[in-house]
């Protein structure tokens, strides 16, 4: 009688049971039109392409132009925190009504350092992220050479009581909504509660004619709504959304993913129908952050029996058969937790990725020293965090945030209903926000 209750409860939460089938289809409808304005924002049709060699992309018969964000990343320190920043911005673009374009030239810090000299191509996985955009343009220094009298007026004619200018505001750096067809915006590293901006940047941030974080450019907006999605679904729906789109690493690395022992014993799970719980677990160079910017002891909060105790929660009240932890951890000391014999005699299974980078201090792991050429392992990790049935982790990880968003967005309102809870934090008083 108890194992048919917990077996009713699973299936209560899946899509497929016909009291949710209008609920998630209602769901996946609003989830596809949210999409559809990313497609027509950031794929423009062939003939916009066209258009875009005189440096002006058309939006329709009225010959308005679509106007542009131009996004230059400098270093920034972590594989989540790079796909934030880039989400980060594309939700700025879409509540401008922008374009983003990434530079060309622009290449995650987790690449193997040969990749990012411009002139070789020895690493294995290139740049990491796939660019955005259908269509490869670079806006013309100095802003578009055609149609700028022309744009600008038809902006006035849409918008006549807009009144641009080029001043920021506490809350918005008005010219991003203004009618220039170009705005550019430089996104650096963030170091002691300011930020940080070294010798390359700079001369990056210069050659972006501001526009962006640090000393010698204006800030980003703090607040930049998208109207109205968020509204109506929460800034955590937008910025999943976001980030299931920009989910795309680049053809060598994807080749290298699929082909990563991580990934491919999720796909058994996945494909024997197994459901799986992820753990996330920071435990090295953030401990004193956590006791500095929230007064939690990592001893305690994030003690292994502290994530087991919400496993064996989730077993009994929600997923009877549930046996497989996939543990994401930078730390060995959690590695070796896992592996205590008492786990076994519980029934419990942890998978974890062999390869990746482990510490056994709180020193920080500064990714130009220890993670570079991490890609596919890090990514590993969230990949599989993306797809659990059943999320564990400390919000106050910029990874564990990542994948709260991806796994959402991979499963909300297709396998499980939008509704249910699946996403833990180990610190309740700790929940999801958007940094950046």
């Amino acid at each position: 009688m108890c194992l048919a209750l917990l077996t009713l409860a699973v299936s209560l939460l899946k899509c497929s049971h016909p009291s949710l089938v209008a609920v998630c289809g209602a769901w996946r409808d609003s989830v596809n039109e949210f999409h559809a304005l990313i497609h027509r924002t950031q794929a423009p049709a062939p003939i916009e392409c066209a258009a875009a060699r005189s440096g002006c992309f058309r939006d329709g018969p009225d010959c308005s132009c679509r106007r542009v964000l131009e996004v230059a990343v400098g270093s920034l320190d972590g594989f989540a925190l790079e796909a934030q920043t880039l989400g980060r911005a594309m939700r700025m673009a879409l509540a401008t009504g922008r374009m983003m374009l990434l530079q060309p030239s622009w290449c995650s810090n987790y690449a193997l350092p040969a990749s990012r000299d411009g002139r070789t191509n020895s690493s294995p996985w290139g740049c990491v992220w796939a660019h955005a955009n259908a269509c490869p343009y670079t806006p013309p220094r100095g802003g578009a050479r055609h149609d700028v009298g022309r744009c600008a007026k038809e902006w006035s004619r849409l918008h006549p009581f807009a009144g641009i200018s080029a001043k920021s505001s506490a809350f918005f750096n008005t010219r991003f909504h203004g009618p220039s067809l170009v705005q550019r915006l430089f996104l650096g590293d963030f170091e002691e509660g300011r930020f940080f901006i070294n010798k390359y940047d700079l001369a990056l941030a210069k050659r972006m004619g501001g526009g962006g974080m640090g000393e010698e450019a204006d800030p980003i907006p703090k607040d930049d709504p998208v109207p109205h999605w968020e509204r109506r679904y929460g800034s955590f729906w937008v910025r999943a959304q976001i980030q299931h789109f920009l989910w795309r690493p680049a053809p060598p690395l994807a080749q290298a993913l699929a082909s990563h022992p991580v990934v491919s014993h999720v796909q058994r799970l996945r494909n024997s129908g197994e459901l799986f719980i992820g753990f996330h677990i920071r435990y090295t160079d953030n401990i004193p952050d956590l006791l500095r910017d929230f007064g939690r002891n990592a001893s305690v909060t994030r003690a292994f029996e502290h994530y087991m105790k919400k496993a064996v929660d989730i077993r009994s009240s929600l997923a009877s058969g549930v046996r497989t932890i996939y543990l994401a951890t930078d730390s060995a000391h959690m590695l070796r937790k896992s592996q205590e014999d008492r786990w076994v005699k519980d029934g419990w299974s942890f998978v974890h990725n062999f390869q990746a980078v482990r510490s056994t201090s709180t020193e920080f792991m500064w990714f130009k020293q220890h993670r570079v050429g991490e890609a596919a392992n890090v990514m590993a990790d969230v990949e599989a965090l993306r797809q659990a049935d059943f999320l564990v982790g400390s919000f106050q990880s910029n990874v564990y945030r990542l994948a709260a968003e991806l796994n959402s967005a991979f499963h909300d309102g297709i396998t499980y209903s939008p509704h249910s809870q699946r996403i833990f934090p180990i610190e309740p008083t700790i929940e999801w926000y958007a940094d950046p």
